[in-house]
């Protein structure tokens, strides 16, 4: 193997592998995942698997009175086609990523990023790696801070837009799969 292209973990290996090791995201076409112009008429969405501490993050939010819209899942149930599956982030005011382990690197990240919803993402997750927390996206500790967090930005669209703006263009500019692909073309064969 001459190199590993290490896509949802954020830790390297160690010893001969680390210096083999390209750390990237999920490659996603930014004609689908991108900001299509639609109302943003979906408050909070998770879209993926139900399980692990996701459940009961996602019981709480709803036993707070958060309007929530839960699908997805890729191999579950609930699978949504691509399209589809964008287009609720598209429509999405706020996006939860629940990572699952924590330092899990979820696709949640740049699908909701690309299509110009806010992402809410576990302090000192993954996402951390690739945008920063306050700027392009906000974070959470705990299950009440992680309702509190929505409620506020719910009931503050102009923070809320200026936000998942910035995070869209940054993750238009550095995270599609045009990048990936710079990424590792410029690994393996470097041009100086």
């Amino acid at each position: 193997v001459d190199y590993f292209l290490v896509i949802d973990l954020p830790v390297h290996p160690t010893g001969m592998a680390a210096s083999r090791s390209i750390p990237l995201w999920t490659p996603y076409d930014p004609e689908v995942f991108c900001d299509a112009g639609f109302a943003r008429d979906l408050p909070v969405v998770f879209l993926g698997t139900i399980m692990g501490e996701r459940v009961g993050a996602l019981r709480h939010l709803q036993a707070q009175g958060i309007p929530l819209l839960t699908a997805g899942g890729c191999q579950q149930r609930g699978w949504l086609a691509v399209a589809n599956y964008a287009q609720c982030y598209q429509r999405a005011q706020i996006a939860l990523n629940l990572p699952f382990p924590e330092y899990q690197l979820k696709g949640h990240v740049f699908e909701s990023t690309l299509c110009g919803a806010l992402l809410v993402d576990i302090e000192g997750g993954a996402a951390s790696q690739f945008f920063e927390p306050g700027v392009d996206y906000v974070t959470y500790r705990t299950y009440q801070e992680l309702s509190d967090v929505v409620w506020y930005y719910l009931e503050h669209a102009d923070e809320r837009n200026q936000i998942a703006t910035r995070g869209c263009q940054k993750a238009h500019a550095r995270y599609t799969a045009r990048h990936f692909w710079e990424k590792v073309f410029d690994t393996i064969w470097p041009t100086s």
